[in-house]
């Protein structure tokens, strides 16, 4: 998957993935929206702070955030499968 568009506000960081960067070829997308109040962040560089926003370190914290809620999800999955 490539990252394909990252929106951060306020409250939120939105991010779109796709196995491809050209959407006319893409046929697999993953989209998704984590409040920023969820992200574990560098307290040193607050997201508030557009000019010390650092987008890397907010991509990962999101994309750490909806690996952990994903890993989550399928250990309930096999729990009810077994």
């Amino acid at each position: 998957m490539k990252l394909i568009e990252t929106t951060i506000s306020e409250t939120t960081v939105q991010m779109q993935l796709a196995n491809d960067v050209d959407p006319e070829k893409a046929t697999e997308w993953l989209a998704f929206e984590v409040p920023v109040a969820l992200l574990m962040l560098d307290q040193h560089n607050p997201l508030r702070d557009p000019a010390t926003r650092h987008l890397a370190t907010v991509q990962r914290a999101a994309l750490h955030y909806v690996q952990d809620a994903i890993s989550d999800e399928m250990q309930r999955l096999a729990a009810l499968i077994h």
